[in-house]
């Protein structure tokens, strides 16, 4: 089938909260975790660069013996 992609509606990604339903600005999203239902841990962009790791996936070819 041919690219129809005037045909086709755009998608768009809503950042909602999920008790209201009601969007949510970029600026009041961050990152965390959850400890429990009322325990947030909010993990600033420079911590999550501490702890970031290196990669450790190497591509490469083995050769036969």
């Amino acid at each position: 089938m041919p690219c129809g992609c005037d045909s086709r509606p755009r998608i768009k990604y809503l950042k909602v909260d999920a008790d209201t339903g009601e969007g949510v600005p970029n600026e009041d999203i961050v990152k965390g975790y959850a400890l429990d239902k009322d325990t947030f841990i909010e993990v600033s962009k420079e911590e999550l660069e501490e702890v970031a790791l290196e990669s450790t996936r190497r591509v490469g070819r083995q050769g036969r013996s």
